[in-house]
């Protein structure tokens, strides 16, 4: 199941997965894992 609520809400901050990943201290590659519903 996609992590929808994720990516709405950094869309709604007008945040790229970039920003947001470094902004919480993850790859750029686990935001998109956790938005897809490829990540646990």
């Amino acid at each position: 199941m996609k992590n929808l609520r994720l990516k709405t809400a950094r869309a709604s901050m007008d945040l790229l997965q970039q920003s947001l990943a470094e902004k919480v201290g993850v790859s750029c590659q686990t935001i998109a894992a956790i938005e897809k519903g490829d990540y646990n």
